[in-house]
């Protein structure tokens, strides 16, 4: 035995140590090559309350307590295995119950080690002192002690496996062992049931004597664990162990069990079949008696017995590697333990297993060692043609990530070497197939970046590029280039798909039929068989070296498209599914055309804003300037783009306009007028009144839209800033909201033979109402704070204001005439606000012209001729009078016009407060520069809708909170 062990004692004693006393639970003694750490961890795993299945009786014989119930647990501390043996100690010196813990390190170098694990069980150098002298009295034994026992055999094995459902209960206890080895993220705990804890032993010795010494060492189980309550199964799980023997009588009653626990009862045997290969093997060997020691003698004898070195053996290792020995020497007669080579299932089991496993020792350059090993391995792989391309990809897979370099690569060789043969899994076979391992793929890249495997790699696609041509010459047809950049296409991305680092002009030469396709006209009506989706499935499923190579290929193409000026193509030229298949990630600035293509693929679908596009079409019409035809876009991207445009767009759009593009002036205008409340669609708007030769007059004279563009950009301008400002003067504002009405009958009059979409002719029908009545508003104001203006007459033809009024309560057709004074004009404005919901309150009440019959209030007014206007003009009384001026011959009272409308916004103040201000909105017009000011100060309350803003107003106005500076100074009250 190797000197390699160190132990410890635990338990609860009384000693007198170098003079001073101690007593309770502690370690009793220690090895010397013990080291802090390890000892700490140890006394952390140490459970020294110890529930036998079977209590001693108060005064035992020592027959019985050698036969006494023990608990033997293994586990391991940083890879090193551990076993605690804690056997019963009688009493303390207090008269409670006392257990003496006996652990035993095994440190030993060498990976050749007798099975100490489960073989150790009642083992006579076990410590088991009872009584509190013999407890003080224990001493460890020496080394050469440490050996196994005989009560845990290889006979006692056999005579477990001839209990009847042994061969199930050992495949369900392997399972769990190997699965945990695998995936340790992933823990599953057997629990074993037992009727004494020497069953639970033999159990676990028979299980472990199907492996290699060092694959059963990382193991971790117990002979005897308790489950007394409904959350010990749960403890029990976190505990780290694989297989915890529990008492039968623990479990007797059903309950829920956690997940990932595995109950296994011997008297009923777990169904179906082992899910591990170590499982399928164990279950095999334990299904007959002879097979079970053939098995036996092969793994230990033929496997092991050749090897200096276990290290990397799996517990299925030894298993699979007896049974393809089996199949070596089948020809000499020997067994062929679990099964024929034939047998598609354990073969496959035992090439995942050998294959795996990375072993040291048969790669050992001695002569002479496991030379019989390595050859039943390589001759599982030997035969290539044996295995088609799906077969060996499969392999590849059931190895997965734990297959060696040298092995991962091998595999993958044969693989590829066998698929470029496949034309059948080339064309169809290999674009249904999962990824290769990352392990296999990083192993081919490296090959295939050496300079021999480079020039493989090109031999393999000229045999797959032959396989495919081929299958099409059978058919005697040449493959068209639609066929052929499916085809090709598929050879490159799965070559990439596969990890093999392909060169430059292989790759390009691949491809270059996939990008004809996706820059054809219509590539879906040359190919019916190739629509875009399925060009864009392709497209998406390339690896990034083939897109970067395919987009580098179709850059080159859509410049040139861009070119051929005679016959120029709508943009995008690419189909949306395959731009955006090719993703943003390839929208570079150094691809502008691809670019564009993505840009506004992701426009129509709805997934990106216009921005991108807009600096896409910046991008390809600045320097060097294009042909504009070349960015002339399809009616359906056209759409989509103005229908997501934004402010923010307008300066890239401005810069667009200047490079020729046709549509940017368009966009402009729309998206300016949909969104007037920006700071930068209202720049925009003036700035094109500015600039137009027509309109550009708009607040010093007459002027006549020429186009609807123009009469849009004179509406919107109008509506996107104010009509009154302190640097404007009532002339000019005068002027400006004119024309502006002008400008709206005119829209309203012509808009049905607007050639646009009806989105868009909504939106100007819209745009045409609000500009009236802001323009009404504007001039009602203007007509109040300076009567001289109103004077002047108007230009409007007023047959064509756009207001309703019932004939049966306007007899005389006062709004009709088209005669009709200035005055008239302003009454009809305040019908238009009052008609648009303008009045917060209610209705309002208008009276008419001095001397006229009352009219009705057009727009659902209320006549209340005992009280005129806002409750405080009469009919019968004289036209009030502005700054010594009268007012026009026949007109109203326009500053009660202007009361009406405040009293109209404010109808829910008390009936004194309106009377006030009534006459505080007929002193604050008039006809002098401080009634304009006061004009400017009233306007926003004529054109705010909102209520809130209106009733803070009518407040300022009932407090004298908003007196103009002057007022303040004479000590006016308004």
């Amino acid at each position: 035995m190797s000197p390699g062990f160190e132990q410890l004692l635990f338990g609860s004693v009384d000693l007198v140590i170098d003079g001073q006393e101690s007593s309770g639970w502690q370690v009793i003694q220690q090895t010397d090559g013990l080291d802090e750490t390890t000892k700490d961890a140890i006394v952390r795993l140490i459970e020294p309350e110890l529930a036998p299945i079977c209590p001693l009786p108060g005064f035992p014989t020592p027959e019985e307590v050698r036969a006494a119930d023990r608990r033997l647990v293994h586990r391991t501390i940083e890879g090193v295995p551990v076993l605690l043996h804690t056997a019963p100690a009688g009493q303390d010196t207090t008269g409670r119950p006392n257990t003496m813990t006996h652990v035993v390190v095994d440190h030993s170098e060498t990976t050749v080690r007798p099975l100490l694990g489960a073989d150790a069980w009642r083992a006579e150098w076990w410590c088991t002192p009872f009584g509190p002298d013999q407890m003080r009295q224990a001493r460890l034994p020496f080394p050469t002690a440490l050996r196994s026992g005989t009560s845990v055999t290889a006979d006692a094995a056999l005579e477990q496996v001839l209990r009847p459902g042994a061969a199930a209960v050992l495949g369900a206890l392997a399972d769990v062992v190997a699965s945990n080895a695998e995936n340790a993220a992933r823990r599953h705990m057997a629990v074993l049931l037992v009727e004494t804890v020497d069953d639970a032993a033999q159990w676990i010795g028979t299980l472990l004597r199907a492996t290699a010494a060092e694959a059963a060492r990382s193991a971790n189980w117990s002979t005897l664990e308790r489950v007394r309550g409904e959350r010990d199964l749960e403890k029990l799980m976190s505990s780290g162990l694989d297989i915890a023997a529990v008492p039968l009588s623990d479990l007797a009653a059903e309950g829920q069990t956690p997940q990932g626990c595995v109950i296994v009862d011997p008297r009923n045997p777990p169904p179906g079949q082992p899910v591990t290969p170590f499982g399928r093997f164990v279950a095999a060997m334990a299904s007959d008696p002879g097979l079970w020691l053939a098995a036996h003698e092969s793994i230990h004898n033929q496997v092991l017995g050749q090897l200096v070195d276990q290290t990397g053996i799996t517990f299925a290792w030894p298993a699979a590697m007896a049974q393809a020995l089996s199949w070596v020497h089948g020809d000499t007669g020997a067994t062929s333990l679990f099964g024929a080579s034939s047998d598609v299932a354990l073969r496959d089991d035992v090439e995942t297993v050998l294959l795996q496993a990375a072993i040291p020792a048969l790669a050992s350059p001695l002569e002479g060692v496991a030379d019989t090993l390595r050859h039943a391995r390589e001759n599982l792989v030997d035969e290539v043609n044996q295995r088609g391309p799906e077969g060996w990809r499969g392999l590849c897979h059931r190895i997965g990530d734990r297959a060696p370099e040298d092995r991962a690569a091998m595999l993958g060789r044969h693989y590829l070497g066998t698929a470029v043969r496949d034309p059948a899994w080339l064309l169809g076979g290999r674009a249904a197939a999962s990824s290769l391992p990352e392990n296999v793929r990083a192993a081919l890249r490296r090959w295939s970046e050496t300079e021999s495997g480079a020039a493989e790699v090109l031999k393999l696609v000229g045999t797959a590029v032959s396989t495919i041509d081929s299958r099409s010459a059978g058919a005697h047809e040449s493959p068209t280039v639609p066929a052929r950049s499916i085809a090709w296409g598929q050879l490159a991305s799965g070559f990439l798909d596969d990890g093999l680092v392909l060169d430059a002009e292989c790759l390009a030469a691949l491809l270059a039929p996939l990008a004809t396709a996706l820059l054809a006209p219509r590539a879906h009506d040359s190919a019916p068989s190739v629509t875009p989706r399925e060009l864009a499935a392709l497209v998406a499923a390339l690896p990034e070296p083939g897109r970067e190579e395919l987009a580098h290929q179709v850059e080159r193409g859509l410049a040139e498209i861009a070119r051929q000026t005679a016959d120029p193509r709508a943009q995008p030229v690419l189909a949306a599914p395959v731009a955006i298949a090719l993703g943003p990630s390839l929208a570079t600035p150094q691809r502008p055309w691809t670019r564009l293509q993505i840009a506004l693929s992701g426009v129509v679908s709805g997934k990106e804003s216009a921005s991108g596009a807009v600096a896409a079409l910046s991008a390809l019409a600045g320097p060097p300037r294009r042909s504009s035809a070349a960015l002339l876009l399809e009616r359906e991207s056209a759409s989509a783009l103005e229908n997501s445009l934004l402010p923010e767009d307008l300066p890239a759009l401005e810069e667009l306009a200047a490079a020729g593009v046709s549509e940017a002036r368009r966009w402009m205008l729309i998206v300016a007028l949909r969104h007037l409340e920006h700071r930068e669609s209202a720049r925009y708007l003036s700035a094109r009144r500015r600039n137009s030769p027509t309109i550009a007059e708009v607040k010093r004279g007459t002027v006549a839209p020429r186009s609807w563009e123009e009469g849009a950009a004179l509406l919107g301008d109008g509506l996107s800033q104010p009509f009154l400002s302190g640097t404007m003067t009532p002339e000019s504002a005068w002027t400006w909201a004119e024309n502006v009405q002008a400008a709206a009958v005119q829209m309203r009059a012509g808009l049905s033979a607007v050639d646009e979409e009806p989105a868009v002719k909504r939106m100007l029908g819209e745009l045409t109402r609000s500009a009236e009545l802001r323009a009404s508003a504007a001039l009602v104001v203007l007509s109040v704070a300076s009567p001289q203006l109103a004077r002047r007459g108007t230009r409007v033809p007023l047959d064509l204001v756009d207001v309703e009024v019932e004939a049966s309560r306007n007899p005389r057709g006062l709004f009709a005439a088209p005669s009709a004074s200035w005055g008239e004009i302003c009454l009809r404005a305040l019908q238009t606000l009052a008609a648009e919901g303008v009045s917060v309150g209610g209705p309002i009440s208008l009276a008419p012209p001095h001397g006229a019959p009352r009219a009705g209030s057009g727009a659902g007014g209320i006549n209340r001729p005992e009280e005129g206007l806002g409750g405080g003009w009469q009919q019968d009384r004289p036209s009030v009078s502005h700054a010594g001026t009268s007012e026009a011959p026949g007109g109203p009272g326009l500053s009660a016009a202007a009361a009406a409308v405040l009293d109209a916004r404010l109808l829910g103040a008390p009936e004194e407060a309106t009377a006030a201000l009534v006459r505080e909105a007929r002193n604050a017009f008039r006809g002098d520069a401080q009634g304009w000011a006061r004009a400017q100060l009233i306007v926003p309350m004529l054109e705010d809708r909102r209520s809130s803003r209106v009733e803070r107003l009518g407040d300022m106005v009932k407090k004298n909170l908003n007196m103009l500076p002057w007022q303040k100074k004479e000590g006016r009250d308004g």
